[in-house]
């Protein structure tokens, strides 16, 4: 009590008038704010009502002689030893019911102001937790929660709602988080010539909400791969390229970067982001290589009828399974008893989700032996026409090894905070070999069509193994493990890509001099160029992954997403360029396990400017899976249950997410109050 009026709740520290003494108020407190202690409250109420119709109790006392009742002659007697008998043991039966339903402790000390630094520290870490677990704002208000926190504090904990969470916290939050990821930009930004984007759109099916993502990514100073999540952004409208590309120049132009600042950003292949990209302000626009593989997949799928059977075949497989819940938990049931079995749920294939074909027969091929013992017990189902004959069941492995290697691929181009790009041509020149040998040598007419339609499909959206987009080219040859070495297997590629790479380099560094001419090509070099173009045995094509049109090879040397005209002569930039590249080319490749930053990171002394231009060549990412994942972290939070979240309330969570993360690897996680 504070005063004779007044009483203050030890849980939560609100205060309440108690006129005469009387405990109405903090009992009606109890009730609704905290209703475990009340119903605990009550439950201690009847246990002491019923033992006062019995004898008075000693609650002090742990003997067993709790009370006597009675006199101390014949049947009185009698009755009295009955009855302390019966109340012994429902004293203790009240003892054991005690033991298990433990009561909540009662804290002393008074609750933290909300002023308090302590205080402040547990909310602090307690809105970071929520958001970068994507919980429901209203879990601060679950009494269990509350009294959990309380444990950890000493009740010292002081509680506050989810509308502050909401309105004033997160806000906070997000604006410490940008304040932080604008501070390492804008840290980093003089040191950088180029910087890469990654873009696309969403639409929330719950809430029919659509959003934009941009996400950057840069090799810093010091060769460490940074990423993070520039904007999320809701879109609202027509979603045509114009707009698109409106909302693209709006985000770049908030970057403040700098004119010498070269920019690039890898995107779907749409046709309104496509045409965006050519529209705004970004320099190159790359088109993601795992959405073009995934086209390869399905395209040759949807061509070859052979394979196109088989797999409609599994997919009704799965249909069964997924359409029927006896069989499915029949399947999981006889999944279990077999140790070989790794998994318990079969797998649906989706066109739009990445190596799902692949992921739906490794399911069904692990879970096969479950299958056939499932079909075997329930033939009514008519589960044994729907199952791979032996046949089958071999085009079924060979596909899923053929499949394999496309995953490869996807996986190495997706990797995060990874240097993806130089994986492209080796690993697309490795898959076209091997489907060859497998179209040349297989003696399965079905392996051999959908082979042959990979190849077609693979030529088509990726010529000359991708090497016909010079940002590959110039990756595979700035790569330490290879030196430009798979080029040698593109007719003149290697020697045009070579001369290129010394031009765009040039380009790179010519905004240092003062006065500086054009970029200058030797004579010798364009009669290499003439040369290698003479001997080329076919036509080269326009490259349109990058939107890059080339013209006239003799006279013309691309740049990094320009042409320039080659003048006579060769200034002294360019010739320690050349000379810094000659001396990298005949070195010796690193291991195939090698670190390409830090060897850059090494050798920066020794190759100054390649080494800037391997930091701003290297950072372009392969696919614009980064931007895939902010939109799956976005989906988690604003699910089914919280479609009340506004959009700029969804813009925030996910903000903080995904760069919270990245921070966390800096360790520069901001502080709020």
């Amino acid at each position: 009590m504070n005063n004779e009026n007044r009483a203050s709740c030890i849980e939560c520290g609100e205060h309440y008038k108690v006129p005469s003494g009387s405990t109405t108020g903090i009992r009606g407190h109890l009730r609704t704010k905290h209703k475990t202690i009340f119903e605990t409250l009550e439950a201690r109420e009847a246990r002491a009502k019923a033992r006062s119709t019995v004898g008075t109790v000693d609650t002090n006392s742990d003997s067993d002689n709790d009370f006597k009742v009675g006199t101390s002659s014949g049947d009185g007697a009698s009755r009295a030893a009955t009855i302390t008998t019966s109340s012994r043991k429902r004293s203790r039966k009240d003892k054991m019911c005690c033991e298990k339903i433990p009561t909540k402790r009662v804290f002393t000390k008074s609750p933290w102001s909300k002023n308090d630094d302590q205080q402040k520290e547990v909310v602090a870490a307690m809105i970071q937790w929520i958001a970068s677990a994507m919980l429901p704002f209203n879990i601060v208000d679950n009494d269990e929660f509350i009294y959990f926190v309380k444990v950890c504090t000493k009740g010292q904990y002081k509680p506050i709602s989810s509308r502050t969470i909401s309105r004033t916290k997160i806000p906070i939050l997000y604006n410490a988080m940008k304040a932080a990821v604008d501070n390492k930009l804008n840290e980093d930004k003089p040191h950088l010539d180029g910087i890469s984007f990654t873009s696309d759109l969403w639409t929330n099916k719950t809430t029919n909400a659509a959003y934009i993502a941009m996400t950057v990514h840069y090799i810093d100073s010091d060769f460490q791969m940074k990423r993070f999540l520039v904007t999320l952004q809701h879109f609202a409208g027509k979603h045509s390229s114009e707009e698109i590309a409106k909302r693209l120049d709006s985000i770049t132009k908030d970057l403040n970067l700098g004119p010498n600042v070269r920019t690039t950003i890898t995107c779907d292949g749409g046709a309104n982001m496509k045409k965006a990209g050519k529209d705004c302000v970004i320099n190159d626009v790359f088109w993601c290589v795992d959405h073009k593989i995934n086209l390869i997949v399905q395209s040759a799928a949807s061509k070859c009828k052979l394979w196109r059977d088989l797999s409609d075949k599994m997919t009704g497989l799965v249909s069964f399974f997924n359409h029927s819940q006896k069989s499915k938990d029949s399947l999981i049931a006889e999944a279990s008893k077999n140790p070989d079995i790794t998994i318990t749920k079969i797998v649906q294939s989706c066109s739009t989700r990445w190596n799902s074909d692949l992921y739906q027969l490794q399911s069904i091929n692990e879970l096969l032996p479950a299958i056939k013992i499932v079909a075997e017990k329930d033939v009514s189902q008519n589960l044994v026409n729907k199952l791979p004959d032996e046949e089958e069941i071999e085009q079924l492995r060979t596909m899923i090894e053929l499949l394999k290697k496309f995953e490869e691929l996807s996986h190495l181009a997706s990797a995060e905070n990874e240097v993806s790009i130089v994986h492209v041509i080796p690993k697309l020149f490795d898959l076209e070999d091997e489907l060859q040998s497998i179209s040349h040598d297989s003696p399965n007419p079905m392996m051999k069509e959908v082979v042959d339609h990979y190849l077609l499909e693979m030529n088509d959206r990726f010529p000359e193994c991708g090497a016909q987009v010079l940002e590959y080219a110039y990756a595979n040859m700035l790569d330490p493990r290879y030196k430009g070495s798979t080029l040698h297997g593109i007719g003149q590629r290697y020697h045009m890509t070579k001369v290129s790479l010394q031009e765009a380099v040039f380009n790179m560094c010519k905004a240092e001099l003062k006065n500086t001419p054009s970029p200058h090509t030797s004579q010798s070099s364009i009669d290499d160029i003439q040369q290698d173009t003479n001997t080329h045995t076919q036509p080269l094509k326009s490259t349109t992954t990058a939107y890059i049109r080339r013209s006239s090879i003799s006279l013309k040397v691309q740049t990094f997403g320009k042409v320039v005209d080659n003048p006579e002569g060769v200034t002294s930039l360019m010739a320690e360029i050349k000379a810094e590249l000659e001396n990298y080319l005949t070195t010796t490749p690193i291991a195939d396990n090698g670190d390409i930053l830090r060897y850059w990171k090494n050798q920066a002394l020794n190759y100054p400017k390649l080494a800037r231009f391997a930091r701003r060549l290297l950072a372009i990412p392969a696919a614009s899976s980064s931007s895939e994942r902010v939109f799956s972290t976005a989906g988690n939070i604003c699910g089914e249950r919280r479609t009340n979240l506004s959009a700029s309330k969804v813009e925030k969570l996910v903000y903080i997410k995904e760069n919270l993360r990245q921070m966390k690897k800096m360790n520069n996680v901001p502080f709020i109050v």
